[in-house]
């Protein structure tokens, strides 16, 4: 099953990643490329019963590049986050952790921490 499965997915790689790259236009070539191959080889790997293959990758393509922009997004707000913290006195080092605090909170609210 395993070798019919690769030869769909070699067959239908260009549409695959035209279908990431058209749905996530902040994620790119190399970006699409490495969600098709996580998705073969969750398919390939796979041991439960799947009865639609196509609707099967068409979700792990969608769930995987969710996951990676939520991934970028919450790297970029940890980023922020850590230089908002970089004060040059006691006054803006207190209102950098008090900014920090509640842009915290605000990310654990939204689940992105």
């Amino acid at each position: 099953m395993s070798g019919s499965l690769t030869d769909m997915i070699a067959a239908r790689y260009d549409k695959f990643k035209s279908y990431i790259l058209a749905s996530f236009s902040q994620l790119n070539d190399y970006d699409a490329e490495d969600i098709i191959q996580q998705t073969a080889l969750n398919l390939i790997g796979c041991s439960d019963e799947i009865g639609s293959a196509a609707s099967y990758i068409y979700a792990s393509l969608r769930n995987g590049a969710l996951n990676l922009m939520r991934k970028r997004r919450r790297e970029q707000l940890s980023a922020a986050v850590e230089y908002v913290g970089q004060g040059s006195s006691a006054e803006d080092d207190a209102l950098a952790n008090d900014l920090k605090r509640h842009m915290e909170a605000a990310l654990h609210s939204v689940n992105l921490l």
